[in-house]
């Protein structure tokens, strides 16, 4: 990877999900960490290296989205679960070919985010 790839990647800032937000990937349960527009982050108690690539299904907003991801690198990890207490794998999952609706989704997500943390400003009254 070129030097301008690197400093370009480290531009892209990532949203972290506290509590994680529950999913599954190629058939495994997983827990969405943090995102950004490349990749995604997950954690989950089994491996799932045998699945190079598949799809990344969870809910946001009372929404289903479902996205193309191949796994980047893989490790296990003393992470600990918000939810179940256990140790995990950590797995970086790449966005695959993201189109239309998938892209739109994904845009969506980060935005609304975005939204949320923004410091509000308080009005005169």
């Amino acid at each position: 990877m070129a030097a301008t790839e690197n400093k370009e990647r480290r531009k892209i800032s990532r949203i972290f999900f506290v509590p994680p937000i529950p999913g599954t990937f190629a058939g495994v349960a997983v827990e969405v960490l943090d995102l950004n527009r490349l990749s995604v982050t997950v954690a989950h108690q089994d491996p799932v290296l045998a699945h190079p690539s598949g799809i990344l299904k969870f809910e946001y907003d009372g929404r289903s989205i479902a996205l193309p991801v191949e796994v980047k690198r893989s490790q296990v990890t003393p992470l600990r679960s918000v939810v179940t207490r256990k140790f995990f794998h950590r797995t970086v999952l790449l966005f695959e070919r993201l189109a239309g609706a998938e892209k739109e989704a994904l845009e969506g997500l980060i935005v609304s985010e975005i939204e949320k943390k923004k410091p509000r400003r308080k009005t005169p009254g």
